[in-house]
């Protein structure tokens, strides 16, 4: 298989992984405060009607949870969970830090795949040039080699092109 596919697809891997592990962490739930002494409705309704007297949006959630938005950049999304007498609330972070990762892991990631493909590239047209190109285009073929460096030398040589070393005749 060509070395450029394979870097080529490992790199799309790797990228999708940390893609993944990206959004997951920053999907993660954080602790936020504890409200003592109240039950998760009063706090959750208490909350909404706060909320709202300052405009902010609010959407509920099917599984109970708030997002709360300022404006395009400043959104949170609230979790209140009942914690014996206690409500505990956390927050998640809206996904603003997670897609500057991305696009940073994105940039990164294409610069290291061009950058092992340029490297790839570059011994490959080196090896074509001295170890195929070279030995066709002085007239000989490949079938004496130098023992020194291993390249194709002339059927009548008596020093390596490439290393200058002496050869037996």
């Amino acid at each position: 298989m060509d070395p450029c596919l394979i870097t080529l697809i490992v790199g799309l891997i790797l990228f999708v992984i940390i893609i993944i592990a990206l959004v997951k962490w920053s999907r993660r739930k954080q602790s936020f405060f504890t409200i003592p002494n109240k039950n998760v409705e009063s706090c959750r309704n208490e909350f909404i009607n706060k909320l709202n007297s300052r405009n902010y949006t609010i959407k509920e959630k099917d599984n109970g949870h708030i997002f709360v938005q300022k404006d395009t950049f400043s959104a949170t999304t609230l979790v209140l969970e009942q914690n014996g007498l206690n409500v505990d609330v956390y927050f998640i972070h809206s996904n603003s830090g997670a897609l500057a990762a991305i696009i940073v892991v994105c940039i990164l990631t294409i610069w290291i795949v061009g950058l092992i493909l340029a490297i790839i590239a570059d011994s490959s047209s080196k090896s074509f040039r001295n170890d195929e190109l070279k030995p066709l285009l002085f007239g000989y073929d490949s079938v004496r080699r130098c023992p020194a460096c291993g390249r194709p030398i002339p059927q009548d040589a008596k020093y390596c092109p490439y290393c200058t070393k002496s050869l037996p005749y």
